[in-house]
C-alpha cells in the first residue's frame, strides 16, 4: 500500500490588505511577455519548500515549527524582478531585513529534525506574480508595500481543475519577546 503524501511549504502568508496591495502593484508592472498571473489567494513569500512528504513527516513539521523563536519584523516590498529561465516575474525587497534572514535560518534548523534538508542555495525571498512571463527591461519603479510580519504559516499545495490551490494549514505567531537567559536555564 502506497503511503499518503501531501505537498507542503512554509511561507509568509499576507493578510488581505497586503494581498490587495500586491495585486494592485502587479497590475502596474510592465511585461514584455505576458504569462499566467498567480491567483490572488495564492500570493505568498516562501520560507522553505518541503515538497511531497508523508503524513507522519508532515505532523513532525507541524509540531517542530512551534519551536521557532523569532521576532516580528517589517518587510518593504519595493522591487520587481524575474527569474528568466522559469519565466517567473516577482516582487521582493531591495534590502532584506535581518529578521527575515533569522526566521528563514531558525525555521530551517528546527525542521531539519523532520528528515528535511534545507536548500544550500542562497535564500532569495520573493512573491511570485506571473509564470511564463518576462519583465519589460525598461519597466519603471514600483510603489512600495509595507508588510508587518508577525507570523509564518505551513501551506499545502493541491491541484484542482482550475490549477493549484494553496491552503493555510497552520499559522505560527512570531514571539513578541525573545526568552531571557533565565527562561532557558
Amino acid at each position: 500500500m502506497k503511503a499518503q503524501t501531501v505537498r507542503l511549504f512554509f511561507a509568509l502568508w499576507p493578510d488581505d490588505e497586503v494581498r490587495n496591495q500586491l495585486v494592485k502593484v502587479s497590475r502596474n508592472i510592465q511585461l514584455s511577455k505576458h504569462g499566467r498571473s498567480m491567483r490572488k489567494a495564492n500570493l505568498h513569500m516562501t520560507l522553505h519548500f518541503i515538497g511531497n512528504t508523508d503524513v507522519e513527516n508532515a505532523k513532525c513539521l507541524q509540531q517542530v515549527a512551534n519551536k521557532v523563536i523569532a521576532q516580528p519584523f517589517s518587510l518593504k516590498i519595493d522591487k520587481a524582478g524575474q527569474f528568466k529561465h522559469p519565466g517567473i516575474v516577482w516582487l521582493g525587497c531591495s534590502a532584506v531585513p535581518a529578521g527575515l534572514h533569522r526566521l528563514h535560518h531558525e525555521l530551517g534548523e528546527v525542521i531539519s529534525s523532520c528528515d528535511f534538508e534545507p536548500e544550500k542555495r542562497h535564500y532569495r525571498p520573493h512573491v511570485s506574480l506571473y509564470r511564463k512571463a518576462a519583465l519589460d527591461e525598461t519597466a519603471s519603479e514600483i510603489s512600495s508595500i509595507e508588510w508587518q510580519v508577525d507570523s509564518f504559516s505551513l501551506i499545502s499545495s493541491q491541484q484542482d481543475r482550475q490549477g493549484v490551490i494553496y491552503r493555510e494549514l497552520q499559522r505560527y505567531p512570531l514571539n513578541q519577546t525573545l526568552p531571557s537567559a533565565t527562561d532557558t536555564a
